[in-house]
């Protein structure tokens, strides 16, 4: 068998009623299935999560299913490894393919094969960006125009011939898909595909994650801003850029995690500190303050979101 043109790419902890949509979401497509392979890695303790997809196991050619060890998010690390595609798109085992998503990923392959630039698939998440595909011709501007979004899993997606760099780099417990995003810092082409291509499942936040949300995001993540620019690879501009939009960031956390204490499943143990490593919890916890303009911000961002998705749907 040849190999296929796309790998989606799916690691998860086992959670059924999350991924059966998912892939259900993927073989609706319509699309040939020698085109693209599923490679499903598990490192869940769910005894009844291999028979829930034992039909796409004993069915599908093009489904791959490994039990791995992986711990926590470099269970991604895992599903790229085994994979046979020229093009590898990370899918969070939270989010369906909306029709004609498949095929945009098959085709991005297809028409990026030759100079096979760096791609992230922002999923509409940028509202400032006003065409749906934007090129940049440098890796600043490209970290530049992604902001705090270069911490989000879901839009990440590489080519086969990259995992061969992934051997040398030591990877980010919390963040390996930002070293992957960041492993080329000297390609001539950055693209962020701002199509809204995936639906999240709506989710109990108290099942999402078990880490510590504000050490991830106020010191880990930073951090790693932090060192492209001491290496020279950003400029002092862009940090200061993510680190002030990330900011916004950890605020909307702490309202709605500490302030008005959202259950979750998350860590809290030594927010504090977290956030005092390079921000000021006196200034996050100013951003209470912020509240009634924090609503109407999301509010924007919904209505936003709905008119771009409405627009895709009538160019379909």
């Amino acid at each position: 068998m040849s190999n296929p043109v796309v790998s989606l790419c799916i690691p998860t902890n086992g959670i059924i009623k999350w991924l059966i949509p998912v892939l259900e979401s993927i073989y609706a497509q319509n699309v040939d299935e020698k085109l693209y392979e599923v490679v499903v890695t598990d490192n869940g303790r769910n005894l009844k999560f291999k028979n829930a997809i034992n039909k796409y196991i004993s069915t599908k050619t093009n489904f791959v299913y490994k039990k791995t060890s992986a711990e926590g998010f470099l269970n991604q690390i895992e599903s790229f490894k085994i994979t046979r595609g020229l093009f590898l798109k990370f899918i969070n085992h939270r989010m369906v393919l909306l029709p004609g998503a498949l095929q945009a990923f098959i085709d991005f392959a297809l028409e990026n094969m030759e100079n096979k630039p760096v791609v992230y698939f922002s999923n509409g998440k940028l509202l400032n960006l006003r065409k749906e595909i934007t090129v940049n011709n440098s890796f600043d501007k490209f970290v530049c125009t992604l902001s705090y979004w270069s911490s989000w899993s879901a839009g990440i997606a590489l080519w086969k011939e990259d995992l061969a760099l992934l051997d040398k780099i030591k990877f980010n417990n919390l963040f390996p898909h930002t070293d992957i995003l960041f492993l080329r810092r000297d390609h001539e082409e950055y693209i962020v595909d701002n199509r809204i291509l995936l639906h999240e499942i709506p989710t109990n936040w108290a099942f999402k994650g078990s880490y510590d949300l504000f050490n991830a995001f106020a010191v880990e993540y930073i951090s790693i801003i932090l060192n492209l620019f001491r290496d020279g690879n950003i400029s002092k501009k862009t940090f200061l850029k993510v680190k002030r939009d990330n900011f916004s960031y950890i605020s909307d956390r702490y309202i709605v995690y500490i302030f008005l204490k959202k259950k979750s499943s998350f860590d809290f143990t030594g927010y504090t500190d977290s956030i005092n490593f390079f921000y000021s919890i006196f200034h996050v916890r100013v951003s209470v303050l912020r509240l009634p303009l924090l609503a109407l911000q999301i509010l924007i961002r919904r209505i936003k979101s709905k008119r771009i998705r409405k627009l895709q749907i009538a160019g379909e």
